[in-house]
């Protein structure tokens, strides 16, 4: 298999499993409304729920710019180990954070910080994915390889989905 090939199949996965991992507390919004927000009214809990899943694509734009500047000069590679390993972090401490019956504001606090972090390392996963993709390939095949690594966006929905309805 080609070395642009690999990249850009690597790419792909990286970038569905971000996608992933970051669209899944939209799918559970209900859950983690009663859970982190508890309160008289349900839908009050739930817009609180969207409030911190609207942070996460407000981080999105800053991590496309500390991890586009930091890929520029240390490298794509690293940059992605980065990112995926953040973005892993978050997810992780996302499911393991106490309820707000446990931690009182805290719980709430920590979920979108915790939030705030994957938008983070969505924002340089995705640009850094593509981008590494397109200087791996031929330039006659740019928009080829760099659509393979793109197809990410339909592929993490999709599991996330999939997830959901299978519980």
């Amino acid at each position: 298999m080609k070395e642009e090939t690999k990249v850009s199949i690597a790419a792909m996965i990286g970038i569905a499993f971000e996608f992933y991992d970051f669209l899944i507390f939209g799918f559970v919004a209900g859950i983690l409304a009663s859970l982190f927000f508890p309160s008289g009214n349900k839908i009050v809990s739930l817009l609180d729920t969207f409030a911190v899943f609207a942070t996460g694509f407000a981080g999105r734009p800053l991590g496309a710019i500390v991890f586009g500047h930091l890929g520029d000069k240390i490298g794509r590679k690293y940059t992605l180990i980065i990112t995926m390993t953040l973005m892993g972090l978050s997810s992780l401490f996302t499911g393991l954070l106490p309820s707000y019956a446990t931690l009182g504001i805290l719980a709430p606090t920590l979920l979108t910080i915790l939030r705030l972090l994957q938008g983070f390392s969505l924002g340089g996963e995705f640009g850094g994915g593509i981008t590494l993709s397109a200087e791996f390939a031929d330039p006659g095949k740019r928009a080829f390889y760099t659509g393979i690594a793109q197809m990410a966006q339909g592929i993490g929905p999709l599991m996330a989905t999939g997830l959901i309805f299978v519980f």
